[in-house]
């Protein structure tokens, strides 16, 4: 178990990451969050406002989350849109 997690929070912690890695229109690359009594934070980045958009809701309508701050920041690939 994590340091300072409640098994619930651990459960949580391990659905919140499986779906985020499964989703097909996110790309977990550059996002990590944290968890705390169903608080969820996202921080990192993504490329761009869509994505950052279905990450939140993705994690919003998880079962247990009680809320979402989206912290992740929108960094265009500069190869495709230079």
């Amino acid at each position: 178990m994590r340091f300072g997690f409640h098994s619930w929070d651990e459960q949580m912690y391990d659905d919140l990451s499986h779906l985020l890695r499964v989703h097909i229109e996110v790309d977990t690359t550059n996002i990590q969050f944290d968890l705390e009594e169903g608080e969820v934070c996202l921080v990192g980045s993504v490329p761009d406002d869509e994505m950052r958009f279905i990450a939140e809701d993705l994690v919003a309508r998880s079962p247990g989350v009680k809320g979402v701050r989206n912290y992740l920041e929108v960094k265009y690939n500069e190869t495709i849109f230079p």
